[in-house]
């Protein structure tokens, strides 16, 4: 039976995270081959030279396959096991406290013990890849050296998104010129970036970021974020459509404040665990929100469900929102839910077609009492409000 070339595509292009059914299709039928090469060689991870995914061994592999230099879309360079954020955000049961792994960071990358500073293969294999748009680091020092590196090759490239997390840089300046250094930017994430002190500065002149996303962890960069805030000549905030706050606690929150005032034509945002002050109500109002078409928020606390409740409270406008995700670490009290549910259903949300909860744990009879959320939710509802 003939499977038309488009419809074993799509089906290929739904696997596109399902490593082993993707090394499957390859093997299957010759005409499946080209397709699943697409995703299984998209994303390369490179590590310790002692491991299996040494820049030494990935290079010796685009040697004998050159046809795979065009596919390979992002690499991620990860220099030191272990010194990394915990993936979900919480540092439950890490032995290593933040700091000490900074320190370990700063010490190694000081005295140039890490090998992607001496390592021949990583410059070579980013010059060969001529379609790379993602480029991602954990855990290293970037410098801006003289003479031909890993650094330079990666400026070279046509890089739209970039992930640094546990990165350090000689000053907030020398990430400046970084950034300005990829025309092309769209995609920007910053974790726990590092830098030494530095007085206060002028910006040389230079063209403006085009970033269309953000994601910043508050916690790890807030030196750099009060900086990108402060300039007025760094970013292009008319062209930010999605903004991601992390690790955002007290002092950090009125920063997050600017951020979001700062993108004027701001589409979606990610807020994410939190930390309100003892007094929040008089010196943390809530967000404006309703200007936003989606938004998606963690409560982990009765003080921030009350203050993203009071968010989406404030004012009479008709709110722009289309959809709302949230995320709750641990819910208390039911009542609470009821209410925000009668709150959903009024007229100034006439543009609300999503409304999505998250629980990471809940009792059997609070998970019961959801239903009642969802009814007052769904009725009665305005005119077209689906």
């Amino acid at each position: 039976m003939f499977v038309p070339p488009e419809l074993t595509d799509a089906i290929i292009d739904h696997l596109e995270r399902d490593v082993p059914s993707l090394s499957a299709c390859s093997l299957a039928s010759r005409s499946l081959l080209p397709r699943s090469r697409v995703h299984l060689f998209r994303n390369v991870t490179l590590g310790h030279p002692r491991q299996a995914n040494s820049c030494a061994n990935f290079h010796r592999v685009l040697v004998d396959a050159p046809w795979m230099k065009r596919l390979v879309r992002c690499i991620t360079i990860n220099a030191e096991k272990g010194v990394r954020d915990i993936p979900d955000g919480s540092w439950d049961g890490d032995c290593t406290p933040m700091n000490d792994r900074v320190q370990d960071l700063l010490w190694k990358t000081a005295h140039h013990q890490q090998w992607i500073c001496t390592d021949p293969y990583l410059p070579q294999i980013l010059d060969a890849l001529p379609n790379l748009q993602v480029f991602s680091a954990n855990s290293l020092r970037w410098r801006i050296p003289a003479t031909p590196s890993w650094e330079s090759a990666a400026l070279r490239k046509h890089i739209q998104t970039l992930r640094l997390d546990y990165v350090e840089f000689d000053s907030i300046p020398a990430l400046v010129s970084v950034l300005r250094s990829l025309p092309e930017l769209k995609v920007l994430s910053l974790g726990v970036i590092l830098s030494t002190s530095h007085p206060m500065f002028a910006l040389p002149d230079g063209p403006l970021l085009k970033l269309e996303e953000l994601d910043i962890n508050m916690e790890g960069c807030a030196r750099v974020a009060e900086f990108i805030v402060t300039s007025s000549d760094l970013v292009d905030w008319d062209v930010l459509k999605i903004l991601r706050v992390r690790r955002c606690y007290k002092r950090q929150i009125e920063l997050a404040r600017k951020l979001i005032e700062r993108a004027s034509h701001l589409e979606e945002l990610e807020f994410g665990e939190c930390v309100l002050p003892t007094n929040f109500e008089a010196q943390c109002p809530p967000l404006e929100v309703h200007r936003l078409q989606h938004l998606r928020v963690t409560i982990t606390s009765p003080s921030s469900l009350y203050w993203w409740t009071c968010a989406l409270t404030q004012g009479t406008e008709q709110s722009a929102l289309a959809s709302l995700v949230m995320l709750v670490a641990s819910p208390d009290d039911m009542e609470e839910w009821y209410n925000m549910g009668g709150l959903l259903s009024q007229e100034k949300f006439v543009s609300l077609r999503c409304v999505k909860l998250v629980f990471k744990s809940a009792s059997p009879l609070f998970t019961a009492g959801l239903g009642l959320v969802i009814l007052v939710v769904g009725g009665p509802v305005p005119p077209g409000k689906g």
